[in-house]
């Protein structure tokens, strides 16, 4: 499972806070504003954090077979 993450203003540091929360493997930009955790795991504090840091969450299902690069 992926946990993209979109928002007017994505730090750096909170990124790195929900892909520690989420136990994602990589961080990937796919958009402008927009980013894909990988293989995260919903947990505690993620929406908390994404609502203090104004930002919108989903967790999606990984494509099946090898996603191309840019998606989620």
């Amino acid at each position: 499972m992926n946990l993209v993450i979109r928002g007017s203003d994505v730090e750096t540091a909170a990124l790195k806070e929900l892909a520690k929360l989420s136990g994602a493997d990589a961080i990937e930009q796919i958009a402008p504003n927009v980013f894909c955790l990988r293989n995260a795991t919903p947990a505690d504090g993620i929406a908390e954090l994404c609502a203090q840091q104004k930002l919108d969450f989903a967790f999606v299902s990984e494509p099946s077979g090898s996603p191309p690069p840019g998606d989620c």
